[in-house]
C-alpha cells in the first residue's frame, strides 16, 4: 500500500498523532493515579 491509500482510510499523520497523545496520555494518568493510591496506602499505614 501506498501513503494515498492509507490516506483514502483515513490514516494519516494527525490521526496517528491523535491516537498515540490520547494513549499516552491515558498510560501516564493511570500510572499517576496508581502512584497516588500507594503513596495514599503509605500514609494510612504509618499512622
Amino acid at each position: 500500500m501506498t501513503p494515498a491509500d492509507y490516506a483514502l482510510l483515513g490514516i494519516d499523520a494527525q490521526s496517528i498523532l491523535y491516537v498515540w497523545s490520547w494513549g499516552f496520555g491515558s498510560v501516564v494518568s493511570f500510572h499517576f493515579l496508581g502512584y497516588c493510591v500507594g503513596v495514599a496506602k503509605q500514609a494510612i499505614r504509618q499512622m
